[in-house]
C-alpha cells in the first residue's frame, strides 16, 4: 500500500513505488503459501488421477481443489500469478483458456498433466 510523503520529505519515484508493491505482493504470496502449505505437502502421499475430456470437467476439478486448500478466487489467482477473473473462467469451463495460465494454476495446485495416448 502506497503512502503520501510527510511534510519535508520527498515524493518516492515510480522505481521505489513498483520495488514496494512488488515487495507487498511477495510478502502476500508467502502469506499464501504458508496458508496452504501443509495440505500441498500431502500431494506425495494422496494421489488423484482423473480423466478429463472437456473444460467444464477440468474447471469442476480445479475448483474442487482450489477448495479443499480453503482458498477464494482472488487468494488462489494471487498465488498462481493470475486474475481472478481467469480463475472464475477456468473454473466456467471457459473453451478458449490460455494453456500457459492454465498450467500455471495447475502447478499452484499441485496437479500434474499427464498426457497419453488412447
Amino acid at each position: 500500500m502506497t503512502r503520501s510523503p510527510k511534510f519535508g520529505e520527498r515524493p518516492r519515484t515510480a522505481v521505489e513505488l513498483a520495488a514496494e508493491k512488488a515487495a507487498g505482493a511477495n510478502t502476500r504470496t508467502h502469506e499464501l503459501s504458508a496458508r496452504i502449505g501443509a495440505s500441498t505437502e500431502l500431494r506425495g502421499s494422496l494421489s488423484v488421477s482423473r480423466t478429463i475430456t472437456s473444460t467444464p470437467q477440468l474447471g469442476e476439478f480445479v475448483a474442487s481443489r482450489r477448495k479443499a486448500k480453503n482458498l477464494n478466487q482472488q487468494d488462489f489467482g494471487d498465488l498462481a500469478g493470475v486474475g481472478r477473473r481467469f480463475v472464475s473462467e477456468l473454473e466456467g469451463g471457459k473453451e478458449t483458456a490460455q494453456i500457459g495460465k492454465v498450467i500455471k494454476v495447475l502447478q499452484a495446485l499441485g496437479i500434474d498433466i499427464i498426457v497419453r495416448g488412447r
